[in-house]
């Protein structure tokens, strides 16, 4: 009995003795060139900082004493996994180290370049398509019917881990019944997101990449409705519209290849960009996606800011030369006021002499004469005084 304790003691020091060293060849079936390994799988050291989902390809780390090395260490791009069966994406960036999988690429967010975020939109792994914030999770049960919005490529709504369909449903937010745990559109997170971006013409706000798989292909396209936009949030859209706000009016049903942008009439499968009637304001493309300015607006344009520049420059050298007239006007004020005082003043004092020689030479003349003389030379003395005082007044 006292043998038994010392054979686990050797067994188990055997195992650690091996452990990190290759396993034999009928180990575990490492796919993608992996190399059985004894121990167990440290994902920590393998994608340091990064936040793992809680998906059994990352919560199973060995099975039998054994794991697979698939070279991650070495990669940004390849494959993980106890079997080295789930493609990942390291994404580049400062502000996280977010693992992309199942086929997803990471992409950078345009409103934070420094920020990247997984693409979920499509799938390169069997035709499945994932969710999450890692594109940890697949899809588990597809909705009947179409759901009316662009959500997938056939308009059908869809649920992850295990949620199911309320088929029927007409609001987005209710067609997912999830388990307890899981939140979302499609059950697809583990705690509750606010998700707050503006959404027109009744689309519904998203975590994500867009999807635009049910419009186009065309990247050119899909580049053109997300410029200048977060890739972290969207809209989804109602049939009919389009863009990451839902601010794209779009027709309902095909036109040749694809579907005709802001109204455009279809004729013979063929968008025609002329039908669309908006002023001052022409559209391109195969669908009429792209905004131009017609020659004649943009030509009234430049000749109206070239009339507000010259407006400009005529207000700015007038209200110089109002300022130097005022300046030098002033200056002559001063200069000038002391001999208009003085001017003032002698005539003032000349009119004064007048009035007391004409008041001593009337006082004398009139002592002299008769009264009834004496009338007629106030009067005429009067008149005299009136003249003398117009005189020096034009003095």
């Amino acid at each position: 009995m006292r043998l038994i304790p010392s054979l686990i003691l050797l067994i188990v020091s055997g195992v650690d003795a091996v452990r990190d060293e290759k396993c034999p060849s009928y180990g575990l079936p490492c796919g993608m060139y992996g190399t059985c390994m004894y121990g167990s799988k440290d994902y920590q050291s393998i994608f340091p900082g990064s936040s793992l989902p809680n998906v059994p390809s990352f919560t199973q780390t060995s099975k039998y004493g054994m794991y697979c090395d698939c070279g991650e260490d070495f990669d940004i791009t390849g494959y993980t996994g106890l079997y080295c069966d789930v493609q990942f994406d390291k994404c580049p960036g400062d502000n996280n180290n977010n693992i992309c999988l199942n086929g997803w690429t990471c992409t950078q967010d345009s409103a934070d370049p420094k920020n990247s975020i997984c693409n979920c939109a499509k799938t390169t792994k069997g035709g499945n398509k994932y969710e999450g914030t890692n594109c940890e999770y697949i899809i588990t049960e597809w909705c009947e019917g179409d759901s009316g919005y662009d959500i997938s490529e056939s308009g059908n709504w869809y649920c992850t881990n295990n949620g199911y369909c309320r088929n029927g449903e007409t609001s987005p937010n209710k067609m997912c019944h999830c388990k307890e745990g899981f939140y979302g559109l499609h059950c697809e997170f583990t705690e509750e997101k606010d998700c707050t971006m503006k959404c027109e013409n009744g689309g519904l706000c998203k975590h994500g990449v867009k999807d635009y798989s049910s419009l186009t292909d065309d990247t050119k396209i899909i580049d053109l409705l997300s410029k200048e936009s977060s890739y972290e949030t969207h809209c989804v859209c109602p049939v009919g519209f389009t863009g990451l706000n839902c601010q794209v009016a779009v027709s309902k049903s095909q036109c040749g290849d694809g579907n005709c942008f802001y109204g455009a009439n279809c004729v013979q499968d063929t968008c025609d960009c002329k039908s669309i009637s908006k002023e001052d304001v022409q559209y391109a493309g195969d669908y009429c996606e792209s905004e131009i300015r017609p020659r004649n607006t943009t030509i009234a344009s430049e000749s109206k800011n070239q009339h507000v520049a010259e407006e400009t420059v005529y207000i700015f050298l007038l209200a110089i030369c109002a300022n130097v007239a005022l300046f030098f006007g002033l200056v002559w004020l001063h200069y000038n006021r002391r001999t208009v005082f003085h001017a003032h003043s002698s005539v003032q004092v000349a009119q004064d002499e007048v009035a007391q020689n004409t008041k001593s030479t009337f006082i004398d003349d009139i002592g002299e004469t008769d009264d009834e003389d004496k009338e007629k030379f106030i009067d005429d003395f009067g008149e005299k005084k009136k003249e003398e005082e117009a005189r020096l007044e034009i003095i």
